[in-house]
């Protein structure tokens, strides 16, 4: 438990605050108190001797009626610490609060005041007397109540992530970086150059964690705070940790540095909590939660007060703060599943209240924005402020259709809310460059976007919907019209084989349906036969400032420049023979949707075979009709096994059983008490299914599968795809594969491809590959294949 603190008597003292006089730093101390007996302690003594400190004063836990002071003086002695403060303008003397340090600091060095009592939206003046003397004098805001509105119809916090204090100072790294970030970011920037009064201006700084980044703790929270020139002092810091907190004892570091409401018990996720300004609630979750039994509480915790917050008609806005991404467009092995449950719930409060939402997150060093498919829901990585960038093609990475942009530069995040009148959020990144192209001390603006909920576009209608060649589907529909200063941002298509669209949709929504998609150009670094030939320059590895001729830098770039949004040409999913209905909707930038358009039908002429696939459902209970292999070195293991729903915790099924593709559980649920992934494929002769083909014609396969793993698509992941074989069943292409993104849910993926001319053979495959732990956590139930020719 944290050490109570302890409480001074608010006595008003009868000197005047503006008088001086010497100081002495041995003055007698009512036992009873422990306050100096001297009528002098409540004036601030600036002609006595300055403190030190080893971590200068700084602001943590804000509240409309309190807020915590804390230091760390740089000579400990058996005197008390005190924090005096008054309001400010106030004639009167300073009132104390004797400091204490935690229970668990070893060291009792680290000193925090806690002072309530105040009254909100209010400055107050605070200086810090240890046994050496006096600090400087600061200043705090009290956070304001529903009653101070009209003084704060607009408020602001800052945002951003992975500021990695710590002694690296190369690129940007380190102290250096961060104090680029304050100095000649936020300061200069947001304050306005005056940090004394930015408190006017911003009402408190969000980190998403990984603060610090070292093995010297005490060093790396004392530079944490240090580095904000002072900046901390007057603006609280409102943190969440990070990898870099829980790993190497940092955790331990982050309780004696940092306070913050104890909302969860602290055996349980004392890292979670929630704090309130105005009309805005922020949960700030930890990602990296260690204690027994932390994910389940911190989930239910949040899930229950996300449903209360659905009902509060005082809440319109709802922010998440955590470190893991649950999707890392830059860098897939950072994707975590508690993050993903996180992010969920979120998404079901705007579902619900159909209110505005968003969560940030770091730990992928490289700055995405995104947004969810129906909801006004916005998903911003707002690192990294100082840590070593995650670059375009470094890693394993995926450019999601939940992302909108991507860019390889730090910088930082700032939010405007307003309280009264149309709620919007304004959201804008300033960039601090990169070590390729040069970082930009001065921070400019590299984008503006507003969210707002509000009546969507007009309706749209299909214009015309047609076949350009066989099997090939061309959509267009009637132009934008939305409502004034807003723009065209997103479509949504879906084709069906049901006039409701109950059954077999065709989602098409994503990077290629928006205004602009900020990628790289991933060819530059593929040879004529797609293979990878370059890796990207990394200046960082061994700290070499200069890169190979060869290596290439990359840029992200617009993928849908002079791309038309209100039509789209796509391969048909539905096969001859069937109807497919059509129809569309509209979304402006500030993410509300139209209505659908009216639906549209076209008959879809020609043969198709049924589902070619045998015992894809794994109700038989066998593996009869697969071919299966185990991806390891002997090849003896079982890779492919039907078991029952529930079966060794496998938590969801279509029917009673479902496919596990790899190692799981004891050998009752086709374990063998080591990890590895699998392959199961089923080989059909095209010719001597599909009545009237001859290897000539057009012929498409279209194929589906519900799949789903443990967390994100990068834990143990499983996908499919299908090969096209020549009569010798040699290989002549493939598909590109589809990957599961789906957190222990059956989740149905589904492709259509034109085959290469002279195919005889068609192969569908179902693999999976594992990560980490004994178990592949990989699934998949309803697998189908059918092979179609469209009428010429």
């Amino acid at each position: 438990m944290k050490k109570s603190l302890l409480y001074s008597a608010l006595i008003a003292l009868p000197l005047l605050a503006g008088c001086n006089s010497s100081s002495n730093s041995n003055k007698p101390t009512d036992p009873g108190t422990g306050i100096p007996e001297n009528p002098i302690e409540g004036v601030y003594d600036r002609e006595g001797p300055v403190a030190d400190f080893l971590a200068t004063p700084y602001l943590q836990h804000p509240a409309t009626d309190g807020m915590t002071v804390m230091f760390e003086p740089e000579v400990v002695s058996e005197a008390d610490s005190v924090v005096y403060y008054r309001e400010q303008g106030s004639s009167g003397p300073y009132l104390p609060i004797i400091s204490t340090s935690r229970e668990y600091d070893s060291l009792s060095l680290v000193q925090l005041a806690r002072i309530e009592g105040l009254h909100s939206d209010t400055k107050y003046d605070y200086f810090v007397r240890t046994s050496a003397g006096d600090s400087k004098v600061y200043n705090f805001r009290t956070w304001p109540t529903e009653s101070d509105i009209a003084n704060n119809s607009e408020y602001t916090f800052i945002a951003m992530s992975d500021t990695h204090a710590s002694d690296r100072d190369r690129w940007g790294e380190g102290l250096t970086g961060l104090r680029d970030i304050y100095e000649n970011g936020i300061i200069r920037n947001e304050c306005l150059g005056d940090v004394a009064s930015c408190n006017d201006l911003i009402s408190g700084i969000m980190v998403a964690g990984d603060l610090v980044y070292a093995t010297n703790v005490r060093k790396a929270y004392r530079d944490f705070f240090n580095s904000s020139h002072e900046l901390a002092a007057y603006i609280p810091i409102l943190p969440t940790p990070g990898n870099h907190e829980h790993d190497g004892g940092n955790i331990e570091g982050y309780d004696i540095y940092l306070d913050w409401p104890e909302q969860m018990g602290w055996d349980k996720a004392r890292y979670t909590y929630s704090l309130d300004f105005l009309n805005l609630r922020m949960f700030f979750f930890d990602s990296f939660v260690k204690t027994d039994g932390g994910q389940e509480y911190q989930y239910d915790w949040t899930k229950e007060e996300l449903e209360q917050t659905v009902h509060d008609a005082d809440i319109d806005y709802v922010l998440g703060i955590t470190h893991a991404p649950c999707k890392s467009s830059m860098w897939l092995s950072g994707e975590s599943w508690k993050a993903c449950e996180f992010v969920d719930l979120l998404h079901e409060y705007s579902a619900n209240s159909g209110k505005l939402s968003g969560h940030m997150f770091g730990h992928t060093h490289a700055y995405t924005r995104g947004n969810d498919k129906n909801v006004p829901h916005v998903a911003l990585n707002v690192a990294t402020s100082v840590g070593r960038i995650d670059h375009f093609a470094e890693f394993a990475q995926h450019d999601y259709d939940t992302v909108a942009l991507s860019n390889d530069e730090n910088g930082y995040n700032i939010f405007t809310m307003t309280a009264e009148g149309d709620k919007q959020i304004t959201m804008t990144r300033r960039n601090g460059g990169s070590f390729y192209r040069g970082f930009q001390h001065e921070f400019p603006v590299y984008e503006t976007q507003v969210y707002k909920v509000h009546t969507g576009p007009s309706q749209p209608m299909i214009n015309n919907i047609g076949f350009t060649d066989p099997g090939v589907i061309a959509i267009a529909a009637t132009e934008f019209d939305g409502q004034p200063e807003t723009k065209h941002y997103e479509t949504h298509w879906q084709l069906s084989s049901t006039s409701d669209f109950s059954e077999d949709v065709n989602d098409i929504w994503g990077n290629t349906t928006r205004a602009y998609n900020w990628w790289y150009n991933e060819e530059d670094f593929l040879d004529e036969d797609g293979n990878r030939v370059v890796n990207e320059c990394n200046p960082y590895a061994g700290k070499n400032e200069f890169c190979d001729a060869d290596r290439l830098d990359t840029f992200p770039v617009d993928t849908q420049k002079g791309v038309d949004i209100t039509s789209y040409e796509t391969v048909s999913s539905a096969v001859p023979g069937s109807t497919i209905y059509a129809r569309v909707r509209y979304r402006d930038n500030n993410l509300n949707w139209s209505d659908w358009s009216p639906v549209q039908d076209l008959d879809y002429k020609g043969v198709a075979t049924d589902n070619l696939v045998i015992n894809g459902d794994a109700e038989a209970g066998n593996e009869d009709g697969w071919d299966h292999y185990p991806k390891t070195q002997e090849q003896t293991e079982n890779a492919l096994r039907s078991l029952p729903k529930g079966a060794c915790g496998i938590p969801d099924a279509n029917g009673e059983r479902v496919f596990q593709l790899g190692n799981l559980g004891d050998e009752n649920c086709n374990g063998v008490g080591y990890g590895f992934g699998g392959v199961a494929s089923q080989t059909v002769n095209a010719i001597e299914e599909l009545a009237g083909y001859t290897g000539s014609e057009p012929l498409y396969a279209t194929y589906s599968s519900y799949m789903m793993n443990w967390g994100s698509a990068n834990d143990d992941p499983i996908w499919m795809y299908v090969e096209f074989l020549d009569e010798d069943q040699e290989l002549i292409s493939k598909t590109e594969d589809i990957k599961a993104n789906s957190s222990k849910k059956l989740t149905k993926y589904m492709g259509a491809e034109l085959a290469p001319t002279g195919t005889h053979y068609v192969r569908i495959v179902m693999e999976s590959e594992h990560k980490a732990g004994t178990d592949t956590d990989s699934q998949f139930d309803d697998v189908e294949l059918i092979l179609s020719m469209p009428e010429l």
